[in-house]
């Protein structure tokens, strides 16, 4: 893979979790990138399946890099009915296009679940899905780094921090952070920038006292 040249600019959309309420079939001109078990970093495992589609551009001359097609990545079981995850223009062959855009559907899901091994092989299989993992997850690391270096001294970050909630940067945008809820097996949102913590499932949000004051309220057992 590293013989390749992955053009991230040449990526038009990705929709990590896309929401129809029309049902789109799946082309027939598409071909597999791979069949792969998926664990949705929660406690569920299933199945997605991902296809490769390559049609020519609308407009040959505002297609990116001036290519000739546009691809898309299809997926197809984790959520229904298939659905396009990502777009981009043409990158040479049908594998380097895959690669580029099964990138950038695994940093989209990151922290959210990941497929862990190829069922079934196509234009990728478990090496390259190992690679392209191993690769998003440098380059995540590094933002992580530089998040931490920028925002990990902030008040409701530290605060977060000594509640044991596990605040973790969040990598989307450079001040967000996530941390477990002290009300249930789900996680509130922090913005390191304003020193404030969301939970819209508990319906809590606020700066360092009053998060200091929803994890001691949950400590105690009562209900905020």
């Amino acid at each position: 893979m590293s013989s390749r040249s992955v053009r991230r600019s040449v990526l038009l959309s990705v929709t990590p979790f896309p929401r129809s309420e029309t049902p789109t079939p799946l082309p027939g001109d598409v071909r597999l990138v791979c069949d792969c078990e998926f664990w949705d970093g929660i406690a569920n495992e299933s199945y997605e399946t991902y296809y490769l589609q390559s049609s020519p551009a609308a407009d040959p001359a505002t297609a990116p890099d001036n290519g000739t097609s546009i691809d898309t990545l299809w997926a197809s079981g984790l959520n229904g009915d298939p659905a396009p995850v990502a777009t981009a223009g043409r990158q040479g062959d049908d594998l380097s296009s895959a690669i580029l855009m099964f990138d950038a559907l695994l940093e989209g899901r990151a922290g959210y679940g990941w497929p862990h091994s190829v069922i079934r092989s196509g234009l990728i299989d478990q090496i390259l899905l190992d690679q392209i993992k191993k690769r998003v997850t440098r380059r995540l690391d590094a933002r992580r780094r530089t998040v931490v270096k920028k925002w990990g001294g902030a008040p409701i970050v530290k605060a977060a921090s000594k509640l044991h909630l596990n605040a973790e940067p969040h990598w989307r945008t450079p001040s967000a952070w996530r941390a477990n809820c002290p009300g249930g097996q789900h996680s509130i949102q922090i913005d390191a920038s304003r020193n404030e913590f969301f939970c819209g499932y508990c319906r809590q949000k606020g700066g360092v006292s009053e998060l200091r004051a929803f994890v001691a309220l949950r400590t105690k057992g009562g209900v905020a």
